[in-house]
C-alpha cells in the first residue's frame, strides 16, 4: 500500500501530502510504542496477532465454508 502511494506521490500533490502525512503518524506511533514497557509491546503484538488470526480465519470459514478447526485441518491434510 505504501509503495503504491510513494509511486502516485511522483505524480501527484495530494498523494505527496498524504504521503508525509502517513509518514508521520507511523513515525509518532513507533516513538511512542518504544516509550512503553516492555510488557504493554509484547501484549500489544499479541492484541494484534489474534485480531489478524480471528480476521484470516474468519474469512477462510465464509470462504470455504469450515464450521471449525478440525474440518479445515482435515481438509489441508487430505488434498
Amino acid at each position: 500500500m505504501f509503495g503504491g502511494l510513494a509511486i502516485w506521490a511522483i505524480e501527484f500533490a495530494w498523494a505527496a501530502r498524504l504521503l508525509h502525512w502517513v509518514r508521520r503518524q507511523v513515525r509518532n506511533f513507533t516513538q511512542m510504542m518504544k516509550r512503553l514497557h516492555w510488557s504493554l509491546r509484547a501484549a500489544s503484538s499479541v492484541a494484534v496477532i489474534a485480531v489478524l488470526l480471528s480476521i484470516a480465519w474468519l474469512w477462510v470459514k465464509h470462504q470455504y465454508g469450515f464450521e471449525t478447526l478440525s474440518q479445515f485441518w482435515e481438509y489441508i491434510t487430505t488434498h
